[in-house]
């Protein structure tokens, strides 16, 4: 990415994890003329599994096509049968973007492209780059060899990486799991199993204290006459109450270990296994030592978190391909640890015939969704780009009607991710419209601490998308969640008998299907999602509801619904203020994709800018590129909205 570091690592079959955990670290694998045959069944399905939740696959073909297929034919989006010598490559120089010729016949890979594949260059009817979405990846095939002639040699070769390279998926915040390990802790060690004493048993043990201590003794001791005792009485009374302020927190304590699960579950489309980000604590209520066990298919590691909350963590990790271990988890009277674990399950199966229209210049999301799995999710949240509807439990085999209405003067939603390319303006400020919006739609309240259960889900949904991360929305996908009170994580202690509680969230990635109707298309902000391009992205690098100093910031605008279009007939810029009218005090630039730079549209008044020649500031998937920046205002310009709109033909 422009200002900031890739890095790039070479490995081999042997090398490719049989976890998805351990692709988690890549945001794109390149395999060229390599035998991929030796792909054992356990690598291919984590490299699956990567893919769906976010990864980028690229395979090559050419003269070695077979082999470097040969254990990846379910995943290409070409079904490769044969070669061909090919002397006019000019579609690749577009796709590239490149102005270099290339000179020389190329060998490239025949066949028919998959269902579901896209051609992003062909040459007299053979395919040169495929793409094939899988979930929130992809898997791209270019037809020949880039180590070989004519592209070894090419001047373009960068720009064709460039063009591979473009990562154009929507990745909402939560696909990299979990990011604040401290919200993580405080989540696992509020335990509901050890409520605190409630405030009337507390009052009335102090009132029964006070009492026996004072009034009591001393009417006692009057009426014996035998005032004197005093001096044993009372410090009998006070051993005889510590003694059963003792006993009580010892019953409440409990006699058995405590052992709590959490977990993130994440449902893709193109798989069907589930991807699991858990928590595990164990509490103990005397002093002991625990062989902790944990189910095949899941790793486990320490929380890196600097809270005080839970034990040291020191012990020890054994894992040995079957299952994962701790051998000896010592924890004193009271005691909490708790470590976390990732790893995968069958996928439970929710259907729908959702259909996403979009008609004049409205955006409607329509249709059934079913509970086809044997889960029960309670408090059920479908979340569309700019919208929520709350469908309560969905128990197995609910199904339910789903009607939301997007205006075209809805909010474009934030991606799940951030990338870095332009410096940032200093002193912006951001208005925050009420804190955590992504927990305050699934958990259906703005109040995360009216009660224990609430504020710990909270925490949870914290982990994922920290309140201090403007960056990790939702994107613009659809998504169905919902919470259940049964773990995925199979964790036990060795013979030990334990009882706890397990807090579940699902979510499933719903993929409606798009009804486009005519051949000319407005598409309104709500169809966009957006991302910082500046370094270091805050909250304050926003379109909606910000303040900016001198300074600049710049934002990327893509279609949240990949959706074919031919000409861009207008590009129009919303600039809002609550009102305000004439001159902004905002300069506007905009990214020209021919020149590779920022064109100034000047100082722009408030309201709506239709951009003249709009073509060349969109890119063909739909990308837009918007810098503003605050040239001289000192005391800062309140920025309402600031975003887009398009009216393209099909």
């Amino acid at each position: 990415p422009a200002g900031g570091e890739a890095f790039v690592s070479q490995i081999g079959t042997n090398g490719l994890p049989d976890r998805t955990a351990g692709l988690s670290g890549l945001d794109v694998l390149l395999i060229s003329r390599v035998d991929t045959g030796a792909i054992t069944e356990n690598q291919l399905q984590a490299l699956r599994n990567w893919l769906v939740s976010g990864g980028r696959l690229i395979v090559t073909g050419g003269p070695s096509w077979q082999k470097t297929a040969a254990g990846l034919s379910s995943l290409l989006p070409l079904a490769p049968d044969n070669t061909q010598s090919l002397a006019d490559l000019s579609p690749l120089i577009s796709f590239s973007q490149s102005h270099f010729p290339i000179e020389g016949d190329a060998v490239i890979t025949t066949g028919s492209p998959r269902p579901g594949a896209q051609t992003l260059a062909s040459q007299s009817g053979y395919p040169l780059v495929l793409e094939r979405s899988m979930g929130l990846g992809s898997v791209i095939y270019l037809s020949m060899d880039p180590s070989l002639e004519p592209l070894r040699s090419w001047v373009g070769l960068e720009d064709l990486y460039a063009g591979l390279l473009r990562v154009n998926n929507d990745r909402p915040g939560w696909a990299h799991g979990f990011q604040n390990w401290d919200s993580a802790a405080e989540a696992i060690a509020s335990l509901p199993s050890l409520a605190t004493p409630s405030a009337l048993l507390f009052c009335g043990f102090l009132v029964l204290y006070v009492v026996a201590l004072g009034p009591v003794n001393f009417i006692i001791l009057r009426k014996l006459k035998r005032r004197e005792f005093a001096w044993f009485s009372l410090p009998a009374l006070v051993i005889f109450f510590s003694l059963l302020s003792y006993v009580i927190g010892d019953r409440m304590r409990g006699d058995r270990a405590l052992m709590e699960r959490m977990a993130i579950v994440q449902v893709w489309r193109g798989s069907n296994t589930a991807r699991v980000d858990g928590l595990v604590g164990v509490f103990s209520p005397s002093r002991a030592t625990y062989q902790v066990e944990v189910g095949p298919g899941f790793l486990a590691h320490p929380i890196p978190t600097s809270t005080r909350l839970l034990g040291g963590g020191n012990w020890t990790i054994a894992e040995d391909g079957a299952s994962v271990t701790i051998p000896d988890m010592r924890l004193e009277v009271g005691g909490l640890d708790a470590f976390a674990v990732e790893g995968s399950i069958t996928a439970p199966e929710i259907t729908h015939d959702l259909k996403l229209s979009l008609a004049g210049t409205g955006v409607n999301l329509e249709g059934k969704i079913s509970n086809q799995s044997a889960l029960t999710l309670h408090g059920a949240v479908l979340i569309a780009p700019g919208n929520t509807e709350q469908l309560g439990d969905l128990k197995p085999g609910d199904t339910q009607d789903i009607s939301i209405s997007q205006r075209a003067s809805g909010r474009a939603a934030p991606s799940g991710q951030s990338t870095s390319a332009v410096p940032s303006g200093p002193g912006m400020v951001y208005f925050s419209p009420g804190g955590n919006s992504l927990a305050m739609d699934i958990l259906g309240t703005s109040n995360f601490y009216q009660d224990k259960e609430t504020n710990r889900r909270y925490l949870l949904l914290n982990a994922l998308a920290s309140t201090q991360d403007g960056q990790r929305g939702p994107g613009g996908g659809v998504y169905l969640t919902g919470w259940t009170s049964e773990s995925p994580i199979p964790a036990s202690l060795q013979d030990k008998n334990a009882s706890g509680e397990s807090t579940t969230l699902y979510i499933f990635n719903i993929y409606p299907s798009l009804d486009l109707q005519g051949n000319r298309l407005n598409l309104p902000p709500a169809l966009f999602s957006w991302t910082s391009l500046s370094s270091g992205p805050t909250d304050n690098d926003t379109p909606y509801d910000t303040h900016l100093f001198p300074g600049s910031y710049a934002l990327k605008f893509s279609l949240s619904q990949p959706i074919g279009f031919s000409k861009v007939q207008t590009l129009t810029l919303h600039l809002k203020d609550s009102g305000a009218q004439g001159s902004s005090g905002l300069k506007i630039y905009l990214w020209n994709y021919r020149i590779d730079d920022w064109d100034s549209l000047g100082e722009l008044d408030w309201g709506d800018f239709s951009v003249p020649d709009p073509e060349k500031y969109v890119e063909s998937d739909g990308e837009v590129r918007l810098k503003i920046e605050n040239p001289n205002t000192p005391a800062g310009i309140r920025i309402e909205a600031v975003d887009l709109s398009l009216v393209v033909e099909r």
